[in-house]
């Protein structure tokens, strides 16, 4: 049985506070880019193929945690 991962309350705070340009992992499994919409947030790409917007930022999409 392997440890359970330790996460920071800061790295977890960081976690939970979704914005735009940010790879996330939806509901339904899939990993996508977050944009903006009225009144909040919602899907944009996937991460493994961006649009051109997303595919133009400097950072890239990490691996998925397991």
């Amino acid at each position: 049985m392997t440890e359970p991962e330790i996460i920071s309350p800061e790295d977890l705070l960081t976690e939970l506070r979704w914005d735009v340009d940010r790879i996330i992992t939806n509901p339904f499994g899939e990993r996508v880019w977050l944009k903006k919409i009225v009144g909040g947030l919602t899907d944009c790409c996937p991460a493994n193929d961006p649009c051109e917007y997303h595919a133009r930022l400097t950072h890239q999409a990490t691996p998925e945690r397991h």
